[in-house]
């Protein structure tokens, strides 16, 4: 799913999750990468501690994405101006 939707350049809407045009789910990343992992609500309700050891750092590299995409838009907005000067501005030649 992934590599299709990157190499088309298409973003995924729904998602099949069986045979039936009824079975089409709107698409969630997160959601659909934990069921790939097998931890939260998509991946069900294994008892064994690598659920728990994988979701905490799903978690924590959710949050770096964050945090660094949080950190780009603050750096974008904070580009000074920059002016320019042309031909016929008026200053002296």
């Amino acid at each position: 799913v992934v590599a299709v939707s990157r190499e088309l350049g298409l973003p995924v809407k729904l998602i099949g999750v069986g045979e039936g045009i009824d079975d089409l789910r709107d698409f969630d990343p997160e959601s659909f990468v934990d069921g790939l992992l097998g931890i939260g609500a998509a991946g069900g309700t294994g008892k064994s501690g690598e659920g728990k050891a994988l979701a905490g750092r799903l978690q924590e590299l959710r949050k770096a994405r964050d945090e660094r995409a949080k950190a780009r838009k603050s750096e974008k907005s904070q580009v000074p101006a920059v002016a320019t000067v042309g031909a016929g501005s008026g200053g002296p030649a």
